[in-house]
């Protein structure tokens, strides 16, 4: 009995134990599970924890070997604020992976298994990893960021028990380098006026309704030859965050395929509605494509669209003559010519005029009344005598104004006379004269003083047989000068103008003859037509002192008797002009005829 009571006695005693034991195992996997090694940097998109804008990634197609795998280290740092010393364990885990990535491809350098950290001490883990040929370059909104890949988890255990292990989580963010990118992006406005290298934050200003606007864009892929990896898919997008006034004619392009070191110029084209109001748009230029590897690359440019509407501004939209061209049998021709009022205000005092030197012209029809948006058409008719002007092509100028006489728009329409006639130019062998533009330089050097402005006269003559604009400027003045202008010039055949151009000799320029050029260029193309080379005489600062010498006094009674004289003729001419009216210079001499015709709206 004694045996069998001792017996139970200690299958109790094992019980008891044994429930101790599961208790205190389960009161240590609370500790177990919640125990951890914080990370001491906190990893984004825009702090990556490997790579970064200028980090290659790995290429299976590269044509070497050592680019197909590439690599990037970090030095991460862990910091224990558990109150014990851990051991390092190592990678065990990489979860909610993302780009293909597996705990295979990171791998800790230093320090190596088994080393300690103490309590409130940190720990730098230097981890190499595989930086994913598929890892994107940028986010939707085509934005280079650094990307999620992952988390990755070290395991460290107790030092002292070697029972507790602690887990450090590492959020893995990547970068790469994109190799998609917008080298160049221009607007062209009406042909004529440009914004060049648009870039982010920029603004296409003072735009006017019925404004043309060409947007190029110049793409390249930045891969080079030896990586043998095409973009492919490469889409330019524009959007606009309020484009009712804004008509896009495309803007979409698809582009295609880029290989590598590839480059190509696209055109996207808008215009601005003609019953546009003031406002401003903000639009988005986004170019994107993804390359062989499944990487996606490409560029967004944040830029602005201002439309800016005049108070006044009566536009011609459109000029259209009839018959086209003339015969010998034509004794008149008609001109057609479309005003809109694009201006904020209605007018009652519009106005248009045609005028053409050559063809007699200069007729001006007023008081035309237009509200705000208005359309009208006014008609011209024109007499000619076709024989007598000989055969060529001749320009019309129509102007529009409002208050009958302040000008808001002019265009330049051209008739052409197929008309034979003998009083055509011939040359010696019976051939029409071929006549090009002639741009006189000044013979005699430009005297200039230092600091001061000066003028070039210039004389500039069109020879050809159809109106040209030109722009005339000053070039490889560097030296000694600025140049204040250009200056713009239309010309109707034959006709020959004088041009001063102003530049301002610099204040600590030498005394000394230099050399400059003009430059004459075609308004319409921006080629350059002709060159002329002129000297300049830079002078001294005219602050200096007079000196007259020993004979000072004599020089000074004389110039004091030459400034009487010039006193008594000016209030003599005074005394007797003073009743005369002011002449008055008439404008565009160059198309203006002797007389002229006013029509007045009733």
């Amino acid at each position: 009995m004694v045996h069998e009571g001792f017996q139970n006695k200690m299958k109790n005693m094992k019980k008891t134990i044994l429930s101790v034991l599961v208790l205190f195992a389960l009161l240590l996997v609370p500790a177990m599970v919640s125990a951890t090694l914080d990370v001491s940097t906190t990893y984004s998109a825009t702090v990556p924890t490997f790579g970064d804008k200028n980090q290659e990634a790995s290429n299976p197609l590269h044509d070497d070997e050592d680019k197909e795998i590439i690599k990037a280290t970090s030095s991460i740092s862990i910091v224990n604020n558990e109150g014990e010393t851990f051991n390092l364990v190592g990678i065990t885990s990489f979860t909610d992976a993302k780009f293909g990535l597996t705990a295979t491809d990171f791998v800790i350098i230093t320090p190596i298994t088994g080393d300690s950290v103490a309590d409130l001490a940190t720990i730098a883990l230097n981890i190499e990893a595989v930086i994913p040929e598929s890892l994107d370059a940028v986010d939707g909104n085509n934005d280079e960021i650094a990307f999620f890949v992952g988390n990755l988890n070290i395991d460290f255990i107790d030092d002292a028990t070697g029972l507790v292990t602690v887990t450090s989580t590492i959020p893995v963010f990547m970068q790469r380098e994109n190799k998609l990118e917008v080298k160049d992006f221009d607007a062209l406005i009406n042909n004529k006026d440009t914004e060049n290298n648009i870039e982010n934050g920029d603004d296409i200003k003072d735009l006017k309704p019925g404004d043309k606007v060409e947007l190029t864009v110049t793409i390249k892929s930045n891969y080079n030859n030896n990586a043998e990896i095409d973009i492919e898919d490469v889409e330019i997008d524009i959007t606009c965050d309020d484009d009712e006034d804004i008509d896009f004619d495309n803007d979409n392009e698809d582009v295609g395929d880029f290989g590598p070191k590839d480059d190509a110029e696209e055109t996207l084209s808008f215009e601005i509605d003609d019953t546009a109001s003031d406002a401003s748009a903000n639009c988005v230029l986004t170019v994107e494509g993804t390359d062989e590897n499944g990487a996606v690359h490409g560029e967004s440019i944040d830029f602005d669209i201002s439309i800016d509407r005049d108070s006044h501004d009566i536009v011609i939209d459109d000029v259209r003559l009839s018959p086209n061209g003339l015969t010998c049998s034509d004794n008149s021709f008609q001109i057609s010519v479309d005003l809109k009022n694009l201006g904020t205000r209605d007018e009652d005092q519009a106005a248009v005029q045609l005028q053409s030197l050559v063809l007699g012209l200069n007729e001006k029809i007023s008081n035309l009344e237009m509200d705000e948006d208005d359309s009208v058409t006014e008609t011209f008719v024109a007499s000619v005598n076709p024989a007598e002007l000989g055969a060529g092509k001749y320009a019309i100028l129509v102007s529009s104004y409002y208050d009958n006489t302040k000008q808001t728009d002019s265009q330049v329409v051209q008739i052409e006379n197929v008309c034979e006639d003998e009083t055509t130019d011939m040359g010696a062998d019976g051939s029409t004269t071929d006549f090009t533009n002639v741009v006189t330089a000044p013979e005699a050097p430009v005297v200039a003083t230092a600091g001061k402005l000066a003028s070039v006269q210039v004389s500039l003559t069109n020879t050809e047989s159809s109106a040209m604009e030109f722009t005339v400027l000053l070039d490889n003045i560097e030296e000694f000068a600025t140049s204040t202008a250009s200056k713009t010039v239309f010309l109707a055949p034959g006709q020959t103008s004088n041009v001063f151009l102003n530049m301002k000799t610099l204040g600590d320029a030498e005394e000394g003859t230099y050399t400059a050029n003009i430059v004459v260029k075609s308004t319409e193309t921006g080629q350059t037509v002709e060159t002329e080379t002129f000297t300049v005489e830079v002078a001294g600062s005219d602050n200096a002192v007079l000196n007259f010498g020993a004979d000072g006094s004599r020089v000074l009674l004389i110039l004091a008797n030459v400034a009487l004289v010039i006193l008594a003729i000016f209030l003599i001419k005074l005394i007797f002009s003073g009743s005369k009216k002011k002449r008055t210079v008439a404008k565009m001499a160059d198309f203006e005829p002797r007389g002229s015709v006013v029509r007045k709206k009733k």
